[in-house]
Order: structure tokens, then C-alpha cells, then sequence
């Protein structure tokens, strides 16, 4: 149960500080009025739907370095940190240039819930905003795999004290820049990009760093009794057969 804690704990802290920034970063936004509201919702909900993937790809390489740490073989979790993120950054790269070269395609299905007269402004802002968003994919991929590649070596400590640090930066500049610049719209999204790129490169230069190679989740004094443990049953075993 400590364990559990241990190291559960900070990663589901990490998570909530995440959310209650992006939930600071869409009220800011809601203040600055309905269209602008409308835009940033359907840019963010376009993009969840391509981010899910990288989610998925992001808990299999966690899960994948977490065995091979436990095999001993750090080797190998690097290996799979690599190849994951080819995988995401390829397809993130596929995905943006989607959001680049034909926005109006992605937004089709969304149009149908807009009244005619909001449609033109709508969909020129939306489609602005996408390029944020491709701007930041790649360094999205490299978030989501390197983070969970340290947190499956048990780096979920640094991942946490990151997010806390780091969540409060672009709230604060957002905040800041509509209430006492009124930059508008396009500023809280170039801090977003911002923050999105530098959590981006902090994650991969952690992981370069390879601290996360001697950290252990199960640490080798219980591996060697519980190893013991076995080979007693084992024995007893055999002695009860004979």
C-alpha cells in the first residue's frame, strides 16, 4: 500500500494540477466573450480527439519500461521510449499538417451546430487556432512519452514537482496579459504553445539525463526475499513429496 501511494500518488497529482490549469486557462478565456469561448472549446475538442492515440501509446510505454526496469534491462526501456515516440511524433506530424492544410474538412461535422450568421467568424478563428495546435503536436508526443517513460521507472516525483511549478507560469502570464494588455484572443494560445513546447523539452532532457535507469520500483532487497521465499516453497515442496 505504501508503494502504491508512493508512487501513485504524485502521478495523480500531476494530473489533477494539469486539469485545474486547463480549466483556469478556458475560464480566462471565457471572459474575453461567447466567440472567442466557441473557438477555443472546438480547437480543444478537435485536437482530444486526435490526442486520445497518443494517450494510449503514452500507458503502453509505461507500462512496457515499468517491465523492463523490473528484468533489469534498462537497455531495453530506452529502446521502447524511442520507438513509442516515433510512432506518436509521426502521427502527431500527420495530424498537424490535417490541421494546416485542410481545417475546413476536420471542422465539417461541428458546422451543422452553428447558426448560419456565427459561421464565417467562427470558422476563421477556429481554423487560426488549429495551427496553434499543430505548432505544439509534436512537442505534445514528446510530453506524453517521455513523462511516461520516467513515470514507469518510478520518476513520478519529478514529473509531479514539474507540473506544479510549471501549471502556474502560463496561467499567471495569461492572466496578466488579458487583464492589464487586453492582448486578446491569440495571447493565452502563444503561452499554451509555449508551455506545451517547454514541458515538451524538460521531459525529454529528464529522460536524457538517465537518472530514471537506477531508480527502482520494487527495490532489490525485496526482489532477493522474496526470491527466498520461493525457493523455500520450492524446497518444502519437494521435501513433502519425498
Amino acid at each position: 500500500a505504501w508503494r502504491l501511494l508512493r508512487y501513485g500518488l504524485p502521478s495523480g497529482l500531476q494530473l489533477l494540477l494539469e486539469v485545474a490549469g486547463y480549466t483556469a486557462f478556458l475560464i480566462l478565456i471565457g471572459d474575453l466573450g461567447e466567440m472567442d469561448m466557441a473557438a477555443t472549446s472546438l480547437a480543444f475538442n478537435v485536437n482530444n480527439l486526435a490526442f486520445m492515440p497518443i494517450l494510449g501509446i503514452g500507458l503502453a510505454t509505461s507500462t512496457l519500461v515499468g517491465h523492463r526496469m523490473g528484468e533489469e534491462r534498462p537497455d531495453l526501456a530506452a529502446r521502447v521510449t524511442h520507438t513509442a515516440f516515433i510512432l506518436a511524433g509521426g502521427y502527431m506530424l500527420a495530424i498537424s499538417a490535417l490541421y494546416v492544410l485542410a481545417p475546413d474538412f476536420i471542422l465539417m461535422a461541428h458546422w451543422s451546430m452553428v447558426e448560419d450568421r456565427d459561421f464565417p467568424q467562427l470558422q476563421h478563428l477556429t481554423v487560426v487556432l488549429l495551427r496553434f495546435v499543430a505548432a505544439y503536436c509534436l512537442f505534445d508526443a514528446m510530453n506524453v512519452i517521455f513523462s511516461a517513460a520516467i513515470k514507469g521507472a518510478g520518476d513520478t516525483r519529478f514529473v509531479m514537482l514539474t507540473t506544479l511549478i510549471t501549471s502556474t507560469i502560463p496561467v499567471a502570464l495569461t492572466w496578466v496579459g488579458l487583464r492589464y494588455f487586453h492582448l486578446g484572443i491569440y495571447w493565452p494560445w502563444i503561452v499554451m504553445t509555449g508551455w506545451v513546447m517547454a514541458l515538451g523539452f524538460i521531459y525529454m532532457a529528464r529522460f536524457m539525463q538517465g537518472k530514471w535507469r537506477s531508480m527502482r520500483v520494487i527495490e532489490d532487497p525485496l526482489i532477493g526475499d522474496s526470491q527466498g521465499t520461493a525457493a523455500a516453497v520450492v524446497h518444502a515442496g519437494e521435501a513433502l513429496s519425498h
